[in-house]
């Protein structure tokens, strides 16, 4: 499976949510998705602002 995992990385994500900074708890997001769920996909990261 390939995926690819576009970013925002615009400064709204500096702003913070319930659960934290957006930015942070996006790269968190990724990171648990990469590490569970895309075993051995193919990946790609398209930041974007």
């Amino acid at each position: 499976m390939n995926v690819e995992i576009h970013l925002d990385a615009s400064g709204s994500m500096a702003g913070r949510v319930s659960g934290g900074v957006k930015m942070d708890l996006a790269k968190e997001a990724i990171r648990n998705f990469a590490s569970n769920k895309c075993r051995g996909c193919e990946r790609g990261m398209k930041r974007v602002d």
